[in-house]
Parts: structure tokens; sequence; C-alpha cells
């Protein structure tokens, strides 16, 4: 065998040897528990949505670090398969995920009616963004919250708490929220299904498991393909016929102003979220609309409105 031959071969040895070290280093175990149904009102405006333990966080990159650099001109290369191809490929070998210290980290998510008026007893999300008014407890003790995520619609939001250094067999969960004048008590049995995400099998976000919009978005998806519906049903079959126009459409979609109504053409608890469509990814110039409107009922999502696509 040659010399060169020999190179090559050590060299591949040695690149099969980091992909795989990366590959194993970039798996997350995420512990994850559901809360089922909604109780969701003007009386009751918060409810916990999904309660997350994690092992991993993503690797840190430097900002002035060479992966910037090498996505900035990879994105410059022509051809769009060619172009995600590499950036897949730069991601992969990233900075790896790197083990949380001290134990695991605690996610809680939820979703919240904002303050709309002084006079309303809606939370203020001014005062939610204090860490200080939330309170977390696992088996008793009390933990700080290190973080607070918060992505607003209307007059509804969803939020994402965070914590560190939780035991991974923690038995229970408790979250205090001070609105004020009130408190928002919870305590959770930990009962998780625990579920490997890898570079190939990225986990879902945040809000996805309980996300009006991912809903929307999931069913215009399978409209367009012309699949089945999947969890989501319609209360008539000619609001499925006004998502028709999707399967034509070549603009990007956006998904705005999420909302929630007491009351709506007979129907109560009415989870809203517009759709705008867009020409280019970084302009604001809408070229169409149209609005859901939806229930929770016997476990599932129901679609009771949805406005016809209008073009703008």
């Amino acid at each position: 065998m040659s010399k060169l031959k020999k190179i090559i071969i050590c060299l591949l040895g040695l690149w099969l040897i980091v992909t795989a070290y990366i590959y194993v280093k970039d798996v997350i175990t995420v512990k994850t528990m559901s809360v089922d149904g909604w109780n969701f009102s003007k009386e009751n405006p918060v409810q916990i949505k999904e309660i997350r333990l994690i092992n991993k966080r993503p690797g840190r990159i430097g900002i002035k670090g060479g992966f910037y650099y090498a996505v900035a001109v990879v994105k410059k290369i022509p051809g769009e398969k060619l172009k995600n191809f590499l950036i897949k490929t730069l991601h992969f070998y990233k900075a790896p995920c790197q083990k949380y210290e001290g134990g695991w980290e605690l996610e809680i998510s939820g979703v919240y009616l904002k303050k709309q008026s002084f006079q309303d007893d809606f939370l203020d999300p001014e005062m939610f963004r204090n860490k200080e008014s939330v309170k977390i407890y696992t088996d008793g003790e009390q933990l700080s919250p290190h973080g607070l995520q918060v992505e607003e619609g209307s007059n509804l939001a969803y939020f994402t708490v965070m914590t560190s250094k939780v035991n991974p067999k923690v038995s229970s969960i408790k979250i205090d929220i001070d609105m004020g004048e009130k408190h928002y008590t919870k305590v959770f049995s930990a009962k998780f299904n625990t579920k490997t995400f890898g570079f190939f099998s990225q986990r879902p976000s945040e809000f996805d498991s309980f996300s009006v919009r991912k809903v929307i978005s999931d069913e215009l998806q399978r409209v367009k393909q012309g699949q089945k519906s999947g969890t989501v049903e319609y209360k008539s079959h000619d609001l499925k016929d006004r998502l028709l126009w999707i399967r034509e459409n070549k603009d990007l979609i956006r998904y705005v102003d999420l909302g929630y109504l007491e009351n709506y053409k007979n129907n109560k608890n009415v989870f809203t979220v517009a759709l705008k469509t867009v020409k280019e990814r970084t302009k604001n110039k809408f070229t169409g609309e149209q609005r859901f409107y939806l229930i929770w009922d016997n476990n599932k999502w129901v679609i009771v409105d949805v406005t016809p696509y209008k073009r703008l």
C-alpha cells in the first residue's frame, strides 16, 4: 500500500471518529410531561401546558468564531439545495452539546391572558416578565428561575420559565406566580415520557405541542399536499374549502395576532390566529391575510370559523 493511500485511510478514519464523537455528544435526552385539556378563561388566566427536563444545552459558539464566517460564505453560493446541505453540515460540526452542570434544566411552558386595562383582572405581562414574581419548587425545594421567554399576541401570550440544577428523578413540581391581587399556584406529580433527539431528529420547539399557530400550520401543510386532516376537525365542511388557496400559494407565510375570545358566534373560549402572506422574508409588505377561530372540544381542536383568504 502506498504512503498516500495510508494517509488517506488514516484521515478518513480520523474523520469517522470525530463525526461519531460529535453525533453522540449532540444526542439530547428530554423528559416531557404534557398537561391535557384546557381549563382556560378570564377567571383562570394562566395554564401550564408542558413541563420538560433537559440534560444538555447547545454548544456555545463565539460570535466572532469561524462558524459564522463560514455560514456567511456558504449563503453566497448559488443553488438552494447545495447551500442548505452545506449549512446543515456546518451546523453538525459546530461546537457539540454540553451537559448542564449540577443537574438538568427544567422548562415550564404555558399560556396566559394579558392585562388589557387597569380594570381587567388579567395577568399583567410587565409583572410576569419579572422573574421575581415566579417561584418554582421541586420536591419542596425552592429554585430561582434564571430565564423567562414570552411570545405575545394581541391579548394572549405563550411563556416558558426556566430553572437549572434539577434532579432528573424529581417527583413533585410546583409553580407559583404572583399576579398582584391573587396567586396562580399549581402542583404537578412528575410523570414524564423520555425521548432522545439528535442531529437527524430535532426536538420540537417549546410551544409546538399546544400552540394554535402550530395546529394551523400543520393543517395547511396537509391541505397543500392533499392529505386528510390530522387531529383537527371542522365545524362545517365548507370551512376547509377556504384553505384550498394554499395549494397555489408561492408566498411566505407568517402567523400573527394570537388571541383569545370569551365568546364568538355561540362558541366559548375561542382561540384565534391570523395568517399573513409576504413575498420576501425580510420585508413586511403583506400580500394576503386570513383568520382562524378554534376551540378545544372533546380532546381535539375544532375550527369553528375561517375568514376567506383576502389578497391585499
